[in-house]
């Protein structure tokens, strides 16, 4: 199985099928849900299968001013793998209900994220790699 994954674009190919699954930020409902289209191409198969639906993808999506409508509570300065400098962990419950740490450079740059998925009974660590903040 082969995973290549962006923020807006996730390809997937096992046993011989070609998964290619797009996230539309553009349009989010009031819930959160993002606009996604699936397409699969099977092995030998000359038809493409398309399915489109609003879903709950499994990373968070962030407003500009996420700390502030969160009511983030600062946690401290912290070490991230990949960065050579500390940033600052901030807690907040992402929609209300998901205990959520963010990690802010000192510019004010996201570059991370942790939660814990109960659905999926799983941890999530989002590092945002290569990030450059422009106007």
């Amino acid at each position: 199985m082969t995973l290549i994954t962006t923020r807006k674009t996730r390809r997937l190919r096992y046993d011989g099928t070609l998964v290619s699954s797009v996230f539309n930020y553009a349009n989010v409902t009031d819930e959160g849900l993002v606009d996604n289209t699936v397409t699969t191409l099977a092995g030998d198969s000359t038809t493409i299968d398309i399915w489109r639906d609003f879903i709950k993808p499994n990373f968070s999506i962030f407003p500009e001013d996420v700390l502030f409508q969160s009511g983030a509570v600062y946690s401290g300065l912290v070490d991230r793998k990949f960065l050579t400098y500390p940033v600052a962990a901030w807690s907040i419950m992402y929609q209300g209900v998901i205990l959520t740490t963010v990690y802010v450079e000192n510019t004010g740059m996201l570059v991370g994220d942790d939660y814990f998925s109960p659905a999926l009974r799983t941890s999530v660590i989002t590092d945002f790699l290569n990030t450059k903040a422009t106007d």
